[in-house]
């Protein structure tokens, strides 16, 4: 069966759970995603980069190519560097799920949710992109993982002050 074919497609009711199932984590996905992406444009605009109406993936682009300087140190960029190459999968899986169109299907006998973009649609040989719930929730545990590196990159945790010189060590 097509794409076009199919009745989710058209806007007809499909009584299948699993459908809702696939619907609730591709929002939980999106949902998830939006906040690593917050955190990426306030990292953007503490390093004073000056695009910052650029898309996510514009936006790891260019960090990952973020080099060493009086206000970024090389620890700093290697965090930021690595932070961007563990995100950028994670940019395609969402522009391949919030740009197209879900319907759920099987797999080598396994529930699957289909993607397809609308620009894919009309290609006589359709492209689609499929994702398991497994690969939903890998793919969350990701964007959770990636989101709390760029926690730390913004807000570092601070060390305990150094003893003054001098002072007593013990009583």
């Amino acid at each position: 069966m097509s794409f076009i074919e199919h009745k989710r497609a058209l806007g007809a009711a499909d009584p299948c759970p699993q459908f809702d199932n696939f619907a609730r984590m591709r929002s939980l996905y999106l949902d998830i995603f939006s906040y690593a992406e917050l955190r990426l444009t306030q990292l953007y605009q503490k390093l004073g980069l000056k695009n910052i109406d650029n898309s996510v993936g514009l936006k790891v682009n260019e960090l990952k190519d973020i080099k060493a300087s009086h206000s970024v140190s090389k620890t700093s960029v290697k965090r930021i560097q690595s932070v961007c190459s563990e995100l950028s999968p994670q940019v395609q899986i969402r522009n391949g799920i919030a740009h197209a169109t879900m319907f759920v299907g099987t797999k080598s006998g396994e529930e699957v949710c289909f993607f397809q973009k609308a620009s894919d649609t009309a290609m006589y040989n359709p492209i689609y992109f499929v994702m398991t719930s497994k690969d939903f929730s890998n793919s969350l545990g990701v964007i959770n993982e990636v989101t709390s590196k760029l926690d730390i990159i913004l807000n570092p945790p601070s060390s305990p002050p150094q003893p003054k010189q001098g002072a007593a060590s013990g009583p």
